[in-house]
C-alpha cells in the first residue's frame, strides 16, 4: 500500500502503478458524534452512515461497497456531489423507457426486426435472472418468440461481461439490480463474471461483484486450450484467487483474503494452489504472503503423468504400426497380393472363359493355322527393314559419340571441377565448421556445469548443509542431465537438419535434377532408419519427464517455499 498526498492509502501493483482508488473512497465516512451515536451525513441514510463509519475504522486496508444499485448511486452523489456526469440511465433510474431503449440496443444486432410484444414483457416486467449463459439458437431464427428470448439473453449475457471487461461498473450493478444476470452467471465458456473481473485486474469490481453476492471460492473456466500431447481441448478452472496468484496481482490476493476471506487451500481440478501458481509464474511477492500449503501434488502429478502417458502410448502404437507394415503387409503384397492378381486370377479366368467358349474353339485354331504364313513372312520383312538401318544408325552414332566426346564432355568435366565442385566444397565446409562450434559451445556449456554441480556438492558437504540444502545439489545434477540428454540431441538434431539442407544444396549444384532425385531417396531412407529411434526417444523422454516431475513435487512437499526463499537470499 502506499499513502497520497492527502493521507489516504491507496493499492499500488507489481509495478508500482497507482491502481484505481478502492470503493472505501467512493463513500465518505461521516464524523461520529460521541453522545448522539453517528449522524448521516446529506445523501446518506442512517444505514449506509452507519456502514460507511465501520468500514472507516476497519483495520483491513480494503472495504466493502454498497450492495445494491440505489446505495451505489448515493454513494456516488455524494461523492461528487452532482449528477451531471452520471450516466443517463443512472440519474433518471433507467424507467421502463429506458430499458426499453436499453433492449433496444441489445437486439439492434438482428438486422432492425422488431421485438416481440411477449419477449418485451417476459424481459421488462417479469424479469427472471439468467444464471447460466442459454442454449444456443441460430441467429436466422427470429420469428418465433422463444428464439428472439434466446438471443436477447445471450446478447444480455454478453453485455454483461463485456461491461466487465470495460470496467463499467454502473452498468454492471443495472443488469444485476433490474434482475436480468446474477453476480454468478456464466458466460458461453463457462466463466464467472468474479473472474472475468480478476482477469481485468479491477479491484472495485471485484468488490461490487462479492456485494451483490458473488461466490468468491466458485470454479469457473478460466480458459480452454488445445492439449498436443492428450489431442483434445483441456479445460483449465481457476477461483479468482488462484488467478490473481497466477497473473501476480498482490492487491488483489490480499483483498480476496483479507476482506473475504477466500479460502487459499482450495485444489484445481488439475493439482494447481494459489500457491504453486505463484511460484510457477515466479511472483516472489505473492509466494511469501501466501502460507505454506502442500496439497495437490498427486493431481499435479497425475495430470502430468496422463500427458507423457499419452505421448508413450501414441510412440509405441507408431513403433507397433511401422514393424507391421515392414515385416507382414510388405511381404505379403509381394507374396500373396502379387502373384493372386497378376498369375492366379489370370489363369482362372482364362481357363473360365476357354470352357465357357469351348464351341468355338475349333474354328478359332483353323483362322491362325491360314494366317500363320502370312505373319512369317512380314516377320522376315520386318528383319530386312532393320538390317538395311544398322549402317545409317552406326554412321550417326559414331558422329554423336565423337561430339560427345570432343566437346559435351570436356565442357561438362571443366564446368564441373572449375565452377560446382568448389561451390560444393564451400557449402560442405562451412556446415562442417558450424559442426565443429556446436561441438564446442557444448563442451564449454558441459564443462561448466560439471564444475558448477561439483561446487555445489563440495560447499554443501563443508557447510555440512546450511547453507546449500539437497535441492541444490538435485538442481545441479538435473541441469547437468539436461545438458546430456536434451541440449546435446537438440544441437545434433539441429545439426542434422542443417545437413539436409547442405546437402539439397551440393547435390543440385553438382548434378542438378538427377541429384535431387538422389537427394530425396536418401532423405526417405534415413527417415525410415530414425523412425523407431526417435519414436523411442519420445518414450524415454517422456517417462524421464514423468519420474522428475514425482521427485519435484516430493521437493515442493518438503518445503513449498525453498525455491522462492533461495531465490531471495
Amino acid at each position: 500500500m502506499a499513502l497520497s498526498e492527502d493521507g489516504k492509502e491507496e493499492p499500488v501493483c507489481n509495478s508500482g502503478r497507482v491502481e484505481e482508488p478502492l470503493l472505501k473512497d467512493r463513500v465518505p465516512a461521516p464524523q461520529p458524534d460521541e453522545s448522539n451515536g453517528p449522524q448521516p451525513e446529506d445523501g446518506l441514510s442512517a444505514t449506509q452512515a452507519c456502514r460507511a463509519e465501520d468500514l472507516s475504522t476497519s483495520p483491513s486496508p480494503f472495504h466493502r461497497t454498497p450492495s445494491r444499485l440505489s446505495d451505489i448511486l448515493d454513494a456516488r452523489r455524494a461523492r461528487e456531489r452532482t449528477a451531471e456526469n452520471l450516466p443517463n440511465y443512472a440519474e433518471n433510474d433507467l424507467g421502463q423507457d429506458g430499458l426499453a431503449a436499453l433492449l433496444s440496443t441489445l437486439t439492434e444486432s438482428q438486422r432492425g426486426r422488431p421485438l416481440d410484444p411477449q419477449v418485451r414483457d417476459e424481459i421488462i416486467t417479469r424479469p427472471a435472472p439468467i444464471r447460466n449463459y442459454p442454449e444456443h439458437a441460430s441467429p436466422w431464427k427470429w420469428d418465433e418468440p422463444k428464439d428472439q428470448l434466446i438471443i436477447v439473453q445471450q446478447n444480455i449475457v454478453k453485455s454483461f461481461f463485456r461491461a466487465i471487461d470495460q470496467k463499467q461498473d454502473d452498468v454492471i450493478a443495472l443488469f444485476i439490480d433490474k434482475n436480468f444476470v446474477t453476480a454468478n452467471t456464466r458466460n458461453c465458456d463457462g466463466r464467472t463474471p468474479l473472474l472475468a473481473a480478476v482477469a481485468a485486474g479491477n479491484i472495485r469490481i471485484v468488490q461490487e461483484l462479492i456485494d451483490f453476492e458473488a461466490e468468491p471460492d466458485a470454479f469457473g473456466v478460466e480458459s480452454k486450450k488445445w492439449d498436443t500431447a492428450l489431442r483434445r481441448h483441456v479445460i483449465i478452472q481457476r477461483t479468482p484467487l488462484q488467478l490473481a496468484a497466477s497473473t501476480g496481482n498482490l492487491t488483489l490476493v490480499k483483498l480476496l483474503i483479507e476482506c473475504y476471506h477466500c479460502d487459499d487451500s482450495l485444489i484445481a481440478p488439475d493439482g494447481q494452489l494459489a500457491l504453486r501458481l505463484a511460484a510457477e509464474n515466479g511472483h516472489r511477492e505473492i509466494v511469501e504472503y501466501l502460507p505454506a500449503r502442500r496439497g495437490g501434488g498427486w493431481r499435479r502429478w497425475k495430470n502430468h503423468h496422463a500427458k507423457a502417458m499419452a505421448r508413450t502410448e501414441r510412440a509405441l502404437r507408431n513403433i507397433y504400426d511401422f514393424f507391421k507394415f515392414l515385416l507382414w503387409s510388405i511381404p505379403r503384397f509381394f507374396v500373396w497380393t502379387v502373384p493372386k492378381k497378376l498369375i492366379v486370377q489370370p489363369i482362372r479366368k482364362g481357363c473360365a472363359w476357354c470352357w465357357k467358349n469351348r464351341t468355338s474353339f475349333g474354328p478359332w485354331c483353323k483362322v491362325q493355322v491360314q494366317q500363320l504364313p502370312i505373319r512369317i513372312k512380314m516377320f522376315f520383312a520386318g528383319i530386312w527393314e532393320v538390317m538395311k538401318a544398322v549402317p545409317k544408325a552406326a554412321t550417326r552414332f559414331g558422329k554423336a559419340a565423337w561430339k560427345f566426346g570432343t566437346q559435351t564432355l570436356p565442357k561438362w568435366l571443366k564446368q564441373m571441377f572449375l565452377e560446382r565442385l568448389p561451390k560444393t566444397i564451400a557449402i560442405v565446409s562451412k556446415w562442417i565448421w558450424q559442426g565443429f562450434a556446436v561441438a564446442g559451445t557444448f563442451l564449454r556449456d558441459l564443462t561448466q556445469k560439471i564444475a558448477s554441480l561439483l561446487h555445489t556438492l563440495f560447499s554443501a558437504l563443508l557447510s555440512f548443509f546450511r547453507n546449500l540444502t539437497l535441492r541444490d545439489v538435485w538442481n545441479g545434477f538435473r541441469d547437468l542431465l539436461r545438458a546430456i540428454f536434451v541440449t546435446l540431441p537438440r544441437k545434433i538434431g539441429a545439426w542434422l537438419v542443417l545437413f539436409l539442407d547442405v546437402a539439397y544444396r551440393a547435390m543440385n549444384t553438382m548434378f542438378g535434377g538427377i541429384g535431387l532425385l538422389v537427394y530425396y531417396c536418401g532423405v526417405f531412407l534415413g527417415y525410415v532408419a530414425v523412425y523407431v529411434p526417435r519414436k523411442i526417444w519420445i518414450v524415454v523422454v517422456s517417462l524421464g519427464g514423468s519420474v522428475a516431475k514425482g521427485w519435484e513435487e516430493v521437493l515442493v512437499w518438503v518445503d513449498p517455499k525453498g525455491e522462492v526463499r533461495r531465490g531471495n537470499d
